[in-house]
């Protein structure tokens, strides 16, 4: 074997576990597509899709995420979940301050609410 045989050799070596590595990401991909649309994995939002294909499949945030269209940084925050009496008292204040009463600022507002068993 000479030496341009040897490296032409190396470069298909090269290109053929290129190809190899690209062929396995898009093989895993229709799998987690599958398991997406398939009866047995039904989550209720996307975030919980994308910790879903997480947990089975081991693949990166950056993979699941792409597969189920999400952006990444929405796998960062945790969902708040608002107290109902809070949600009430933000939307009276909101009210309130929305009327704009000259010489009533937040802790007239503030007040009110608590005269108001707030």
């Amino acid at each position: 074997m000479q030496a341009e045989e040897a490296k032409r050799l190396t470069q298909l070596e090269s290109e053929n576990a290129r190809l190899k590595k690209l062929l396995a990401e898009a093989e895993l991909e229709k799998a987690m597509f599958k398991e997406l649309a398939g009866e047995t994995f039904k989550p209720v939002t996307t975030s919980q899709s994308c910790r879903g294909l997480l947990a089975m499949f081991r693949v990166s945030e950056r993979s699941s995420c792409r597969v189920v269209g999400q952006h990444r940084s929405t796998q960062r925050h945790a969902i708040k979940v608002v107290d109902i009496e809070v949600a009430k008292l933000r939307r009276r204040l909101r009210e309130i301050a929305s009327e704009h009463i000259p010489g009533v600022g937040r802790w007239r507002i503030v007040c009110s609410g608590g005269k108001a068993g707030w």
